[in-house]
This record gives C-alpha cells, sequence and structure tokens, in this order.
C-alpha cells in the first residue's frame, strides 16, 4: 500500500490477532493489498465533472445516491409536488452521502442558483428541490451522485425510486430534463448491471476510474477463501455485498463491497469454517459498521508522507496490476502520487518493460506482476541501477 505496509500499522494489529496463527500471513496479505482513498480526491473529481454539466445545462439538482428504505415508495412524493425529498435519511450513518452534501453547497456558494436548492421557510435551510421548483427553476439535468458503484444495486434501486415519479418520467422523455449518474469509481460488474438495467438513453452513466477488486489479485483464491472461512456463518456475502470483492477503502467509509469480516462487528461470534479453533467470541472489525477510524488515517496520511521512490513504484504497480489499463489523471488519484513525479516513474517502468505507457495510457504488462512480487519480497530489481532513475531521452 505504501512504503510502511498497512498490516505494520497499529490500528490493524488487534484485527489481525483474530486470525489463527496458520492464517495470519494471508490475512496481512489482504490487508495489504487494501487501496486506501482520500477524500479530498474524491471531492475534487467529482466536483470537476459536475461542473462541467453545470456548464452544459445551466440549471441543475444534485442528489447523493443513498439507500432505499423498504417503506419508502418514490424520492418524490407521488401526490404533492410541494414536497421536498428526502436528500439523506435520519438516523441513518452517513458516509457518501455526507460528503454529497457538502459538495452540494460548496458548488451552490460557486454557482448560485445554477445548482437549485429549495430554502425550508421554518428551518431556513437548504433542501432538496420539490417537482413544483424543480418547474419553476426550470431545472434542466439531476445528477445522481456517488462514490462508487460496486454491484451497481443501490445505484439501480435509487433511480428507479426516483423515476418512479410520472412527471419526472414526463420530462425525461419529451427531452426536458436529463439524468446522469456520476461515481469516481466503479467497478465492471456494477456497470454492467446498471447497463442491463436501466432502459437505454435514460441516463448519461460518469465513471471517474475504474475501481480495483481483489478479483484481480494474484492471491485471489487464498484471499478469497480467507474471507469466506472467516466472514460469520449467517453472512449471505462474504466478499462484499453481491460478491462485489471491491479492495477499495475511503477516508470517509469503507464500502460495503469490501470483504464483510473488514466493516461487521458479530456478536456471538461463529466462523463459516466450524473447523476454526479459539475464535473470539465478538469478531471486531477493522472498520466497524463502515467506519475508518480516525487511528487509521493519522498513520496512513504518516505513512505516505514518508514515501519513496521504491514504495512508490510498489504502489503504481499494485495499482496497476489490478485494473490492468488506466490513464495518468486517474492514476493519480488511485496512488496519491504526484503528478510530476509519477511521469517520472512510468518512464521508469515504461523503460524496464514493466508497465507500456503509450502518450496518457498506462497497460500491465506481463512483467507488472512479477515486479510486484520482487518488490514486496524486498529485492531490488527496480532500483538496483541509478540509470534507470534517469532514462535518457
Amino acid at each position: 500500500m505504501n512504503n510502511i505496509k498497512a498490516s505494520n500499522l497499529p490500528s490493524c494489529q488487534n484485527w489481525i490477532k483474530q486470525f489463527s496463527s496458520e492464517d495470519k500471513s494471508d490475512a496481512k496479505k489482504l490487508i495489504d493489498e487494501l487501496i486506501y482513498i482520500e477524500t479530498s480526491s474524491v471531492i475534487d473529481d467529482l466536483t470537476s465533472e459536475i461542473k462541467k454539466i453545470i456548464k452544459e445545462e445551466k440549471k441543475v439538482s444534485i442528489i447523493p445516491v443513498r439507500e432505499v428504505l423498504k417503506n419508502e415508495v418514490s424520492y418524490y412524493n407521488i401526490s404533492d409536488q410541494n414536497i421536498n425529498p428526502d436528500m439523506n435519511i435520519p438516523d441513518e450513518p452517513l458516509g457518501s452521502e455526507a460528503i454529497i452534501s457538502n459538495l452540494i453547497t460548496r458548488l451552490r456558494r460557486g454557482y448560485g442558483k445554477s445548482v437549485v436548492l429549495e430554502k425550508n421557510a421554518l428551518t431556513k435551510s437548504n433542501k432538496s428541490p420539490s417537482i413544483f421548483c424543480m418547474r419553476k427553476e426550470k431545472v434542466k439535468a439531476l445528477i445522481l451522485v456517488d462514490d462508487v458503484i460496486g454491484s451497481g444495486k443501490r445505484t439501480v434501486d435509487f433511480f428507479n425510486f426516483l423515476y418512479k415519479n410520472k412527471t419526472i418520467k414526463s420530462w425525461v422523455s419529451s427531452g426536458a430534463l436529463k439524468i446522469y449518474i456520476i461515481s469516481y469509481m466503479a467497478t465492471k460488474q456494477g456497470l454492467t448491471f446498471l447497463e442491463k438495467n436501466i432502459r437505454k438513453g435514460l441516463v448519461e452513466i460518469v465513471c471517474i476510474n475504474n475501481c480495483p477488486t481483489f478479483y484481480d489479485s494474484d492471491n485471489c483464491e487464498k484471499i478469497s477463501e480467507l474471507c469466506k472461512r472467516y466472514a460469520s456463518l449467517k453472512d449471505t456475502y462474504p466478499l462484499g455485498f453481491k460478491e462485489s470483492f471491491v479492495k477499495v477503502v475511503f477516508e470517509h467509509s469503507a464500502p460495503n463491497n469490501m470483504p464483510s469480516i473488514f466493516y461487521k462487528n458479530i456478536e456471538r461470534y461463529q466462523a463459516h469454517d466450524k473447523e476454526l479453533l479459539n475464535m473470539p467470541k465478538n469478531w471486531c472489525a477493522l472498520f466497524p459498521n463502515r467506519y475508518v477510524q480516525s487511528s487509521f488515517i493519522r498513520e496512513m496520511s504518516v505513512s505516505r508522507s514518508n514515501r519513496t521512490m521504491r514504495s512508490a513504484i510498489r504502489i503504481l504497480l499494485h495499482v496497476m496490476t489490478g485494473i490492468k489499463e488506466s490513464n495518468i489523471d486517474s492514476l493519480v488519484k488511485l496512488t496519491q502520487i504526484e503528478k510530476v513525479k509519477l511521469k517520472h516513474y512510468l518512464k521508469v517502468c515504461n523503460k524496464l518493460g514493466v508497465l507500456d505507457v503509450e502518450g496518457n495510457i498506462v497497460k500491465a504488462t506481463a512483467r507488472s506482476q512479477k515486479e510486484l512480487l520482487s518488490l514486496r519480497n524486498n529485492t531490488k530489481l527496480v532500483d538496483i541501477n541509478k540509470e534507470f532513475y534517469y532514462p535518457n531521452p
């Protein structure tokens, strides 16, 4: 993950101790596969994409994608067009919804009435606009925003929940209203699910970055088996919701698409593998209820500040072996490496044949995984020769 492996961070030790002595090594490999992304990167990328839409559409309503509760019928009230929809659900833990709500406030300050909100007369607070308000303000686009699309189900459910309103359907079919779905990151599985379950032409999908999953890992089988064996006996999705097996954790929250042993606290814990002995009575998650603890965030920040070229290249290869192909701007966000330094490291890797770099496009090669393994094993194959640091143009 970086110069100091995540498995060596103090905040991760209690979680690792829960594994049997035979499985601790694989548990460390599992946690070292995680890709940590700072909230500022998510906000910057989403803001940049939303600004483009605001410029084109002039008047927009921005909506955080959230879970749809069982008793909810439609995002917009079906019988009364003056009622404001619930942007966030009270008493529900906020993750991406919270940062997107803050993002909306920032864009409102920057773009004024182009970002349409409706002020509540009693509380004086800004609300997501009602149908009546959107008609009055002549809103041209709805922008549904999320940090990560894992399985795709939550996004599809929320779209259907919103599209159930007959007025919204009418505006979309007549061309008076566009719907955008923007995600900082999405898996192939999630995008495929969206394409299959949202009728073509109803929405424009913008995925800023590919989302790495453990399925692309060289240790996939071992990691998968570990997650399944240690998951709670009652757990339906040990590899994350709908088995999406995401290996990304954000500063603001851990997605439920990652393995359940990372984020589910279990009382009266019983592992799926009944042969596991001396297991704890309660399973304590590393990111309990998807909350990323401040100690983990602080340690990650310190670790990154101590990063060397060697560790930076290891991070770069770690990301590239997961997603196979990317562009430089996406890699800046995924690796948290400054662009000028990243370009230099890419030149090094390209000269060695470890990565294939053509213009802005970067591809993994047959050597990428082997070089990553050698760096993890602390051998010096990349940075042994100083000439590699400064390749001739």
